[in-house]
Parts: structure tokens; sequence; C-alpha cells
């Protein structure tokens, strides 16, 4: 593995082992000055709060891919194991899961007891709401949000 792209592919294994998209809370960044050094630690919320160190490294960036690349190293059968599970094709979508009686009830519980998807945000949920109104997909560009700033 190329020490340069372990952030990127710890994102990529994030994703595949929670079958979601990974929000910024999912893994965490933290990275501390020793002398002219830097030293990082990523926690990953997404897997019950794993935290892993990287090394002493000379700028930020760099201690931030060095601790990406000591959870991957932690988590190689794991990795490996996502990798080799077949891709969910976003393009190819088959026939909807139907689902059974006992399926449908736990998915009902845990949208009454008021779990959330994270991935879903208030842009998305408007998205949503504009798409019904209209009857259509939205174009890049036709939603537009200003940020006014208040006080």
């Amino acid at each position: 593995m190329n020490p340069s792209e372990a952030k990127n592919e710890l994102n990529q294994f994030a994703q595949r082992h929670c079958k979601r998209p990974v929000t910024k809370s999912d893994i965490v960044y933290t990275v501390s000055k020793y002398g002219s050094q830097y030293q990082a630690i990523v926690k990953l919320n997404c897997l019950g709060g794993q935290e892993y160190a990287g090394h002493l490294c000379g700028d930020q960036k760099a201690a931030e891919k060095s601790a990406a690349a000591q959870a991957l190293q932690a988590n190689a059968s794991l990795v490996e194991a996502t990798k080799a599970a077949p891709a969910a094709s976003s393009n190819k979508r088959g026939p909807p899961k139907v689902l059974t009686p006992e399926e449908r009830a736990a998915k009902k519980a845990r949208a009454d007891a008021g779990e959330v998807n994270p991935a879903i945000t208030p842009k998305t949920e408007l998205n949503s709401l504009v798409m019904r109104i209209v009857q259509r997909y939205l174009k890049k560009g036709e939603t537009v949000y200003n940020c006014n700033k208040i006080g």
C-alpha cells in the first residue's frame, strides 16, 4: 500500500464496512505537535471507537497518513475481506429487496426508536422534498444555498 493513499483507502474501507457513506464524525484525526514533529491519532467511530497512533512526521498531513496506515495495518484481515466482497454497484440496481415480516418489523422498530441515518443531512432532505414537489430529478445548479451571518 502506498502511504500517500492511506487516508483514501481507510475512507473506502469504512464505507464498505459500514455499507453507507462515511460522515465527518466516523473517522476523526487528532494531531499533536512534539517539538518540530507531529503525531496523529485516528479514531474510527464507525468501528467501535478504535484508535491508532501514527509515527512522528515532519508535517500534519504526513502524520495523518501515518495514522491511517496504522489503522489499515491493524485491520488488514478485515480490509481484505471487504475488498473481496462483491461491491454494490450504484449504476446497476437489481430488483428491490423484498423484506421478510421479521425484517420489516425490525426496520419499523428502528424507525420508532428514532434511529437515524447519519448520512442524511438537512440538504439531502430538502433536495428530496423539492424533487417530490417538482416531480423530477433536479439538475446541477437548480438549488442554490446562500449563507448569511447572523449577529
